[in-house]
């Protein structure tokens, strides 16, 4: 790239932040005074939580770090996962999933969500705390080789 065409590229993007304020838009600098901040459940529970642990874990971190600005609390992975007991992936899972191949709270750890209704009764006492709620998801379909 020639020294003509970065210093183009470079002003293009001094501009953006002026072109959003003639629109009426927030200077995008001002949106975020600090980086998103919360707790995930696989620092304390690997592949483990369960949703009384999740409810305690989200009472005690309204309690203590909502207050300086943690407010995401999530789900960390294998949610999905009957079986999950530790650290270690299973090496032949079977994750709980609809019929459309869509993945499902396991409901042996996470009883709200049986019947279909998912994470939204545990994202609802999430909400109630004023904490967001989240759930890690990889890429893909599971099962499918």
């Amino acid at each position: 790239m020639s020294r003509l065409s970065r210093r183009a590229t470079l002003g293009l993007f001094a501009a953006v932040p002026v072109a959003a304020q003639a629109r009426g838009q927030r200077n995008f600098r001002a949106l975020a005074p600090t980086p998103p901040m919360g707790w995930n459940s696989w620092n304390s529970f690997a592949t483990t939580i369960n949703e009384e642990q999740a409810l305690e874990t989200g009472r005690i971190m309204a309690e203590k770090l909502l207050p300086f600005g943690y407010d995401i609390f999530t789900i960390d992975i294998q949610w999905y996962e009957p079986e999950a007991s530790s650290y270690t992936y299973n090496s032949n899972p079977e994750p709980v999933m609809d019929g459309y191949g869509r993945l499902l709270p396991a409901p042996n750890r996470f009883p709200s969500s049986a019947g279909g209704k998912g994470f939204a009764p545990l994202a609802v006492e999430m909400h109630r705390l004023d904490l967001k709620f989240g759930i890690h998801l990889m890429r893909g379909i599971p099962g499918w080789r």
